[in-house]
Formats: structure tokens, C-alpha cells, sequence
């Protein structure tokens, strides 16, 4: 879903070879539950994926069956590949796309001359486009809004009367 406010940069062009996802698949946090997503939608729709964890992540979890059968460890140079990761994630650029977002309206400049070296970022909100374009990235980015798994998700009303704690 692309917003009306949203700059449209050409398409990005998949390599036939399919998607080589690279991320923390695991359904236990937050961009972990957007690769095991990704990865299970893109195949659902006839595209080919691998997924190769990322570099940084040192601990392992369970991952489900699914999943656990796209794991590989070899780098396809034919491939396209899609990050999802923090924008702090050390990892190269080239023909891939980035998955991000960011809750503060600074980015370390370390981060953004990475992100530029990416063939397109992909958001999932305006303010993250309007925020990553202020601190100086220049890839094309794209606003794809995140799903909500009504399931998962059963949010409690919240009273707005006083502070409100974030991350706590």
C-alpha cells in the first residue's frame, strides 16, 4: 500500500532467482515477525525465498518449520536481497533493499551513509520517510504500512490522562 503523500521512486526490479531475505526470523520481536511475514506472503505468491540470518545476531531461538526450511547459509550473487534489520545493523548495500524503521528523529550519520549505499529503504509509516529523508538518505524510500495480526495484537484502552510510559 502505497500512502497518497508518498514520493514513488521507480519499481524495484526482482531478481528472477527470487528473494533472499536477511534478518532474525523469529516471531519474538518486532522485526523478527516481519521477516517470518515477508518471507511467508512473498512465497505464498509464487516467489522463491531463502533467508540467511544476519551477521549481528549472536543467540539463537527456535524458529517455526516453516521457516526453519528457508534457512541457508550461501550467498546467492543472483538473488535479490531484502534487509530487515535496525538501521544500525552493520551489513553491505549494493542491488539490496532495506526494511527499517526508527522511533526518534535522529539517525546516527554511521547509519545513514549505510542506508544510502542500499538500493531503495523501505518504511512502514510517513514520519519514518519524512525522518530518514531530514537525516540525509538519499535511496529511493518507500512507505509500505505494516499488517496487524488482530490475533497477536488485543491492544487494552489506554487513558491519556497523565504520563504515558513507552518501552517499560
Amino acid at each position: 500500500v502505497i500512502t497518497p503523500n508518498t514520493i514513488v521512486p521507480s519499481p524495484i526490479k526482482l531478481a528472477p532467482s527470487g528473494i533472499v531475505l536477511r534478518a532474525w526470523p523469529v516471531p519474538t520481536h518486532g522485526y523478527g515477525q516481519v521477516a517470518v511475514e515477508l518471507a511467508r506472503h512473498l512465497q505464498a505468491n509464487g516467489m522463491p525465498v531463502r533467508i540467511r540470518m544476519l551477521a549481528s545476531v549472536r543467540r539463537r531461538e527456535e524458529l517455526p518449520a516453516d521457516i526453519a526450511r528457508l534457512m541457508t547459509t550461501r550467498h546467492n550473487p543472483w538473488a535479490s536481497e531484502l534487509v530487515v534489520a535496525p538501521p544500525c545493523e552493520k551489513t553491505e548495500g549494493g542491488k539490496s533493499v532495506y526494511v527499517t524503521m526508527w522511533e526518534s528523529t535522529q539517525l546516527h550519520h554511521s547509519w545513514v551513509s549505510r542506508l544510502n549505499d542500499f538500493k531503495a529503504i523501505i518504511v512502514p509509516c510517513e514520519w519514518c520517510h519524512e525522518i530518514f529523508s531530514a537525516n540525509g538518505v538519499r535511496a529511493p524510500i518507500y512507505t509500505v504500512p505494516l499488517g496487524v495480526h488482530h490475533d497477536i495484537f488485543k491492544p487494552d484502552p489506554v487513558s491519556l490522562n497523565g504520563p504515558t510510559v513507552f518501552g517499560a
